[in-house]
């Protein structure tokens, strides 16, 4: 069983949410998504 590096888990977070998101669907600064996107940077260093 493989198990998934935290970049790839906050990765996949982020864009889960980016394409189920209204706010970020509609193209407006979402603060939810910053955040993840936040995580996603940090996870990857």
């Amino acid at each position: 069983m493989k198990i998934a590096a935290p970049g790839d888990t906050a990765y996949k977070t982020w864009l889960g949410h980016t394409q189920h998101c209204p706010t970020c669907l509609a193209g407006l600064s979402c603060p939810t998504a910053v955040k993840l996107g936040r995580v996603w940077r940090e996870a990857r260093r």
